[in-house]
């Protein structure tokens, strides 16, 4: 599959060590936005982070996108984000 996102986008990958999805979404929003993961608002005043953990427990085709902290999210199964700064 053809990589369609940008250069200033952040990839990363929900590891097999139990990380929790939501903390790596954080992560990367953190990453991308170039500040510490506690300056970011609750992830949960956006998404619903136990819906986000059923989802991608399960192992379906699922791809999930957010706006979140001024950032464009994409959460795909199995475990890939995609996190790029918007424009606001």
């Amino acid at each position: 599959m053809e990589d369609q996102y940008d250069s200033d986008t952040v990839r990363a990958s929900v590891s097999e060590s139990g990380d929790a999805i939501t903390d790596m979404i954080v992560r990367t929003v953190a990453t991308a936005k170039d500040c510490d993961a506690l300056d970011l608002p609750p992830l949960a005043e956006t998404v619903d982070g136990d819906a986000l953990v059923a989802l991608f427990s399960a192992s379906t085709d699922v791809t999930v996108t957010f706006a979140y902290a001024g950032a464009d999210v994409v959460v795909q199964n199995p475990g890939r984000i995609y996190v790029t700064p918007s424009d606001d």
